[in-house]
């Protein structure tokens, strides 16, 4: 399929990461670890499992950030995205505790490419942002099925999210729009979001194993 000329029509940021980060998004909407969430039925193993992978893929996203924060916080660019981070690895923690199941040991999240191309701090905290920020978004609607399912489930994790949740939302859009105006920046955070997908979509998997073993 032929590339849109995006120099003759110019697009903003977030327009292009809906679009180009369509099918990661959807490959990890349908890892059975989310799935499962959404089913009119959800036993509490079945819960626990689900958390229990979303956390090898979740707590290294959560610290890959928390690093570049700390390392770059005098950076202006990154400055300006860091109130965008609402951290909600704690309330995984503690929902895994009280169902009984225990914290695994993963693995870091690698923020530089495999290729071993630069990526600038701020394309790879927009694109990471993307994808954990946009999770919220996705944690009201899980809340309500998983409610539904089985009230005397814990949901710290789905709850946790800022209480003006639409208009961060909006902001952070916002701030993608005016701060990644050009092609090439555009490109190196739609990089970094698709791989933050990927990040998501590999653990998930690779915990599933692990899960049914121990549950």
């Amino acid at each position: 399929m032929q590339q849109p000329d995006l120099t003759a029509h110019p697009v903003r940021l977030s327009e292009r990461l809906r679009g180009e980060t369509a099918e990661a998004h959807h490959q990890l909407d349908s890892q059975t670890a989310l799935a499962v969430l959404m089913q009119p039925e959800l036993t509490e193993l079945a819960y626990g499992r689900s958390l229990f992978c979303l956390y090898h893929a979740w707590a290294p996203a959560e610290s890959a950030i928390e690093q570049l924060l700390e390392e770059q916080a005098a950076h202006p660019a990154v400055a300006s995205l860091s109130c965008y981070y609402f951290p909600r690895r704690q309330a995984l923690e503690v929902d895994l505790a009280e169902l009984a199941w225990p914290l695994p040991h993963v693995s870091p999240f690698e923020v530089r490419p495999c290729d071993g191309s630069l990526v600038s701090p701020e394309a790879a905290l927009a694109g990471q942002l993307y994808v954990i920020a946009g999770g919220q978004l996705g944690s009201v609607l899980i809340e309500r099925r998983v409610s539904a399912a089985n009230p005397n489930l814990p949901l710290r994790f789905f709850q946790a999210r800022p209480a003006d949740l639409g208009q961060r939302w909006a902001g952070f859009r916002a701030c993608l729009d005016s701060q990644f105006a050009s092609i090439e920046a555009q490109a190196r955070v739609i990089e970094s979001a698709n791989r933050t997908f990927c990040h998501f979509i590999e653990r998930l998997n690779e915990a599933s194993r692990s899960a049914l073993s121990n549950g």
